[in-house]
C-alpha cells in the first residue's frame, strides 16, 4: 500500500535515511544467521516484527517477545496492527531495548569478524 515506501535492496547512501525513516522493520526471514539489519533498523528506531525463529530470539530481549516475535502469518498481522495503532508505544519499546542490542551493532561485530579471518 502507500504506507509501504520502501521494499528489497537499497543503496548505499540510501539505506541510512530509509532506516531513520522507518517506524516498523519486518522479516520474514528463513535464513538469517546474525540480523545485522535488524539491529539497525531498531538502533535507527523502527520497532521489530519478526519470526520466531533463527537468531531473532536471541536478539530481542526476553521482555519484548510476545511484543515483538510471531510464529505464523495471523501473528505477524496482529503485531503489524498493533505497531501501526500504537505507534508511540512501539517507539519507546524500540528505543528500550536499544542497549541491549548495542553489541551486535555493525561497528562493534565486524572488526571481531575481521579479526577471526586475519
Amino acid at each position: 500500500g502507500d504506507r509501504v515506501v520502501h521494499a528489497g535492496w537499497a543503496e548505499t547512501d540510501e539505506y541510512p535515511r530509509l532506516l531513520r525513516s522507518a517506524d516498523v522493520v519486518v522479516s520474514t526471514a528463513h535464513h538469517e544467521f546474525y540480523g545485522i539489519a535488524v539491529v539497525e533498523a531498531i538502533g535507527a528506531g523502527a520497532f521489530p516484527i519478526l519470526p520466531n525463529r533463527l537468531v531473532y530470539p536471541e536478539r530481542i530481549p526476553p521482555e519484548w517477545h510476545t511484543r515483538c516475535l510471531y510464529d505464523d502469518d495471523a501473528g505477524l498481522l496482529e503485531r503489524l496492527r498493533w505497531a501501526l495503532a500504537n505507534r508511540d508505544e512501539a517507539t519507546d519499546v524500540a528505543s528500550a531495548m536499544r542497549p541491549a542490542l548495542d553489541g551486535h551493532d555493525w561497528s562493534t561485530v565486524a572488526p571481531e569478524l575481521d579479526a577471526l579471518v586475519v
